[in-house]
């Protein structure tokens, strides 16, 4: 997951806006901002997602901004602070809040690149065109725009497979779909607390039952242990 740093450049530096959906971001995922980060120049990847929740199949996992955010986080931790910015787009598309950075102070004199695979060279188009419209409100774009494509070829991940193999609690799935230095409990562990609030969302959560989370056995590993769920009701 570590990167090597290049503490000068001729170059104008880099900054790439790498937008997705990352329901859950997995090693594909890290290895594009990996490749970014590690290209003569680079001096940012922000990486871009909206809140929106996808579903396991049986839809007892639902993985929404907040958890794809701390996944993020988990696979990135060793980056530096200011190399990677991890932003989840509230409102609008994830593609749009992307282009609107052309605009920010920050990059000014900047390249701005959308993180893209040289195999989908329609997103770099796209986000071209994206520019283009926005310029005709914003004015001329305080970053210079390139297209800079990923050559990072992992084989096709599905996150549909994650999220089902989270679900089952899957951990030879989990394992092959996250970075090699990502311990697989530590990112189960992760989703597994959204599996618990969604699991009450389902009851009537007002004052009439008391929710209780029980564990199987002693274990002290939260992502190895097993629980479950008992809804009783109470007496006030």
């Amino acid at each position: 997951m570590k990167v090597r740093i290049l503490k000068e450049s001729q170059q104008t530096p880099l900054v790439v806006a790498y937008f997705g959906g990352f329901k859950p971001p997995h090693k594909g995922h890290n290895a594009v901002v990996d490749e970014y980060l590690g290209q003569r120049g680079a001096d940012k990847v922000l990486i871009l997602f909206g809140p929106t929740p996808r579903h396991s199949d049986d839809g007892s996992v639902s993985i929404d901004g907040e958890k794809s955010r701390q996944a993020w986080e988990l696979f990135t931790e060793e980056y530096p602070s200011d190399r990677v910015e991890i932003m989840v787009v509230e409102s609008g598309s994830p593609m749009l809040a992307a282009a609107k950075l052309a605009w920010d102070d920050r990059f000014a004199g900047h390249r701005l690149s959308p993180g893209y695979s040289e195999k989908d060279p329609k997103y770099g188009d796209l986000f071209l065109r994206t520019i283009k419209g926005l310029a005709k409100e914003l004015g001329k774009p305080k970053a210079t725009l390139v297209l800079v494509p990923s050559k990072t070829n992992l084989p096709d991940i599905s996150a549909t497979n994650i999220r089902n193999a989270i679900a089952s609690d899957d951990i030879q799935t989990i394992t092959n779909s996250i970075p090699d230095d990502v311990n697989p409990s530590d990112y189960l562990s992760i989703m597994k607390e959204w599996r618990e609030y969604l699991l009450t969302e389902l009851f009537d959560t007002s004052d009439a039952y008391d929710f209780k989370l029980k564990k199987k056995d002693e274990e002290h590993d939260y992502a190895g242990a097993e629980y479950r769920f008992v809804a009783q009701k109470n007496s006030r």
